[in-house]
């Protein structure tokens, strides 16, 4: 199923299985069940699919998105969230240039949106703290590419709009 689609790359979800796939060209839409023919590639320490084409088999629902916390959004192999729907909370730290930074237990979070809502345009003063639902991606250390064991250095978070960040209660 297509969870997320931007800038000629689409992630897929199987159950608790996720991939990254470039696509050129005409790109399916979110909650198409589709199928795809290429290559795996290595990005940042993940794999992903570099696709020589794709095809709409059905339509499927979005899955679950996973309530994370800090420590499933670092796991390493095995228990890994990249490239899968979740939903975190935390505070934010303030507005980027394509979206806002916030805090989740002590690991930085880069939510990436095209349109910021109204209630986080002071973020960088009042830092509330948020709910998102969006696909997951790690950042790794680049010493996973010569083979040692790497590490979470962050989280991105893409976002499809303002309507997957929701403000919560906030006694701070």
């Amino acid at each position: 199923t297509v969870t997320y689609v931007a800038n000629g790359t689409i992630f897929l979800q199987r159950e608790s299985d996720g991939l990254k796939v470039h696509v050129t060209g005409k790109l399916p839409v979110v909650g198409d069940e589709v199928t795809v023919e290429g290559t795996p590639s290595l990005e940042g320490g993940h794999v992903v699919f570099v696709a020589k084409g794709w095809k709409r088999v059905g339509e499927g629902e979005l899955p679950e998105a996973l309530a994370v916390k800090s420590d499933d959004l670092v796991s390493g192999e095995g228990k890994t969230v990249n490239a899968l729907r979740v939903t975190v909370e935390g505070r934010t730290i303030g507005v980027t240039e394509n979206g806002f930074a916030m805090n989740v237990d002590g690991v930085p979070v880069n939510v990436m949106l095209p349109t910021l809502p109204d209630f986080l345009s002071d973020c960088d003063r009042t830092h509330p703290v948020v709910s998102v639902t969006g696909i997951a991606e790690q950042m790794l250390d680049q010493s996973i590419l010569l083979g040692r064991e790497g590490y979470v250095m962050g989280v991105k978070i893409d976002v499809a709009g303002p309507e997957d960040v929701v403000l919560k209660p906030d006694l701070a």
